[in-house]
């Protein structure tokens, strides 16, 4: 067996026993994050995510990138769920949505249901689109995100919990709200299970020179980036507007996605161990809170010194505290 398929194979077992702890314990986010975990494994799906705020220009970062306008784009916030596009055989969309239910559109209905349903974050939870004439090269995955700085907690879930299935991520920011508290704290956040981040300034033709060079004001972006501790593997400025802009990277953007498809059996592999040891840590942290809960409530009836001459009250806790161990390598 070639070693890429063995490592495969190895991280679905892996990736299953781990569902089945968190399913265990009662952990429906951490068990919800690994199932669709699972199936990007079994897809061997490539994938590259666009996050950053709404209106940052993702959508039409996208557009661009296939080279075909199926996003909706517009000054007011468009993408309210998931949207992940790809290169096919033929034309079609399918709509995921929260009951459950899956609705699939081929032909010339695809391009108006993908606008519609891609801004309706209440009933759809992801929009899959396969598009022939895709700019896209083969075997790529290019997601889409609701904005980071969404009000609405089911979106901000729905981000953290898809980017953390990319194999890639370009961090798209507009040039007048790139120094925000909130772009730097999430990509530092990002950065801890993912290196592969990229950092885009989209919007670049609203600079004036008269006012800061453009020398200047880069050099400002990536210093306060670094006091955050934050370090992409680059920066990007970008203008879709101005195509001839001086300082336009969009064609560098476009030479990342490409050029990633030569070695993306070693990014697959190390991101998927990343997200393994995430997924690890966050659910130590759910455990760790049961526990805390438990004793809190036990506290009410039982004074701290009394703990140890109640044998179900410990029988309890260590419980959830073998399921901590088994997060451990020695469990596998």
């Amino acid at each position: 067996m070639p070693k890429f398929q063995h490592e495969l194979t190895e991280l679905i077992t892996t990736a299953a026993t781990y569902g089945e702890l968190y399913k265990k314990n009662e952990d429906s986010e951490r068990y919800d994050k690994i199932k669709l975990f699972g199936e990007k494994l079994t897809k061997e799906e490539y994938m590259i995510g666009f996050a950053g705020h709404f209106s940052a220009g993702k959508s039409s970062m996208i557009n661009a990138l296939t080279g075909v306008d199926l996003l909706p784009s517009s000054p007011i916030p468009t993408s309210a769920n998931i949207v992940k596009v790809k290169k096919s055989d033929s034309d079609y969309a399918i709509i995921h949505l929260m009951d459950g239910k899956a609705l699939k559109y081929e032909g010339h209905d695809f391009p108006n249901a993908v606008k519609a349903y891609s801004k309706d974050g209440s009933a759809v939870s992801l929009v899959e689109i396969g598009h022939k004439d895709s700019a896209l090269p083969e075997g790529i995955t290019v997601m889409d995100t609701p904005g980071v700085d969404s009000t609405d907690d089911a979106h901000r879930q729905s981000t953290e919990s898809a980017l953390h299935l990319a194999d890639l991520v370009f961090y798209t920011m507009d040039y007048n709200h790139v120094q925000s508290e909130l772009n730097f704290s999430f990509t530092k956040e990002l950065m801890r299970h993912n290196p592969n981040v990229y950092l885009i300034i989209n919007q670049i033709d609203k600079h004036r020179e008269s006012e800061l060079s453009f020398e200047k004001f880069q050099h400002s972006v990536e210093n306060s980036f670094k006091l955050w501790g934050v370090k992409p593997k680059g920066v990007f400025y970008t203008s879709l507007k101005v195509e001839d802009h001086p300082h336009n990277d969009f064609s560098k953007v476009k030479e990342i996605i490409t050029g990633s498809m030569s070695n993306w059996k070693d990014f697959f592999i190390e991101n998927a161990n990343n997200t393994i040891l995430q997924l690890q840590e966050e659910h130590k942290r759910f455990l760790n809170e049961k526990i805390n809960g438990e004793k809190e409530v036990h506290a009410l009836l039982i004074a701290e010194s009394e703990w140890t001459n109640y044998e179900f009250i410990q029988n309890e806790l260590n419980q959830n505290k073998k399921a901590l161990t088994l997060q451990t390598e020695e469990a596998f």
